[in-house]
């Protein structure tokens, strides 16, 4: 009971340094507890890959072949150490042969695509930009037809993250360990889902300078305007820590350097050949009656 007296009032008499203590052992036991589960769900994830490592290949058939174009700056330059502890243990015990690309500058993912060598697949390590750079450089080289692109495997990697995220949601610091393993398993497994690009060309009065700019092509989104141009200078504000997003519209708001007025003309392309899922639906629903809607649909 002494004991305990005295502990208490050393509490009392040292209450700041009881504090840090507090703190730092609560730190140290989650970090802990997170790299322990890190741990354990990282070795499932390399079991499901020896499987697939030890199939038997086929007569006169090489193992794999995918081009990682890793983008290290994206993610405040964590997205080189990411891929080595999440996503390159997997791919190696898979039996796939890895060849890593470093883009060492913007624009240089789509110089990398022109003089790409023969590959199985493209795998986009970094975020939305570099995934910009990659489609765009694919489609500038082998056209727009479905037919002539190669596979393109996303791992999110970078800052922002719109398909990835949208097909390996994240969360917590767990949860983007998991979005990251699963992404990289579903390269492994082949996993392909089709996906609309969109096309965007910058028109000008002048009709040379409009001739001679080149389509670039995203997925997911784009942002274009005042909001973006104000989001672009988040970093800046950093001493604000959490509040640095709303601060940089705050600052910047007023600012004439924003793009207030922006036009633009969008096209939706046709149905693909041999599709026509969407256009069935559309035309069954235009034949339908107004009783239709309270008639169960009966197959004939």
């Amino acid at each position: 009971m002494a004991s305990v007296i005295k502990f208490a009032k050393g509490v009392r008499n040292h209450w700041k340094k009881s504090i840090f203590a507090v703190v730092a052992i609560s730190y140290g036991v989650k970090y802990g507890i997170d790299r322990q589960e890190t741990n354990k769900l990282m070795r499932m994830y390399c079991e499901k890959a020896v499987q697939y490592g030890k199939q038997p290949l086929k007569n006169d058939s090489l193992p794999r072949m995918i081009t990682v174009i890793l983008n290290p700056n994206a993610n405040k330059r964590k997205a080189a150490q990411n891929f080595e502890k999440y996503c390159a243990p997997i791919l190696n015990l898979a039996g796939i042969c890895v060849d890593i690309v470093q883009t060492d500058s913007e624009g240089h993912a789509k110089t990398i695509m022109n003089n790409i060598e023969s590959t199985d697949a493209i795998v986009v390590a970094g975020g939305d930009g570099t995934l910009s750079e990659v489609i765009t450089g694919i489609v500038r080289r082998t056209g727009e037809k479905a037919s002539n692109t190669l596979p393109i495997g996303i791992l999110p990697l970078g800052r922002t993250n719109t398909i990835a995220k949208t097909l390996f949601p994240g969360g917590d610091y767990l949860q983007e360990v998991r979005s990251m393993a699963d992404a990289t398993l579903a390269i492994v497994e082949e996993m392909v889902k089709p996906v609309d690009v969109m096309r965007i060309e910058i028109v000008d009065e002048d009709e040379e300078s409009t001739a001679e700019s080149k389509p670039v092509y995203a997925v997911g989104s784009i942002e274009w305007g005042a909001y973006r141009d104000a989001q672009v200078k988040k970093d800046s504000y950093w001493y604000f820590g959490n509040l640095r997003k709303y601060a940089t519209y705050i600052f910047n708001g007023y600012k004439d350097g924003l793009n207030w007025n922006c036009e633009a003309l969008i096209k939706y392309s046709a149905p693909c050949d041999g599709c026509s899922n969407c256009h069935n639906s559309n035309k069954s629903n235009e034949n339908k009656r107004w009783y239709n809607r309270f008639l169960s649909n009966k197959s004939t």
